[in-house]
């Protein structure tokens, strides 16, 4: 199973990403600069036992992963179609949420 300090190294290893705590230090938003804005492409539930993840997703995969997977949900607060919330059980291998992540990263910048 992967940790969240696995977790935030990777998300923060893409180019000119950033986090922020939230107001309430429950979730870790990361973002991406592109030109003077800021794209919302992961969420981390911080200190979550076991780590829950949220992010973008092309729809048709997104609900696919839904239907294949009992510890991939849609997102929490998060549109519902494009995002999803995945729990770190090892259902899915940690290379498995590492391309999830890039795949996220990828749609926020393309948009």
């Amino acid at each position: 199973m992967l940790k969240e300090s696995e977790i935030n190294s990777y998300l923060l290893s893409f180019d000119n990403t950033f986090s922020e705590l939230s107001e309430k230090g429950k979730v870790i938003l990361y973002k991406v600069k592109k030109n003077d804005n800021e794209s919302l492409f992961a969420v981390v539930y911080h200190e979550s036992d076991p780590v829950r993840i949220s992010l973008r997703c092309d729809e048709i995969l997104a609900k696919r992963l839904r239907e294949t997977y009992e510890t991939v949900m849609t997102g929490v607060n998060l549109n519902r179609k494009e995002w999803n919330t995945i729990v770190c059980t090892g259902q899915l291998s940690g290379d498995q949420i590492f391309d999830l992540i890039r795949l996220s990263y990828q749609l926020t910048v393309s948009l």
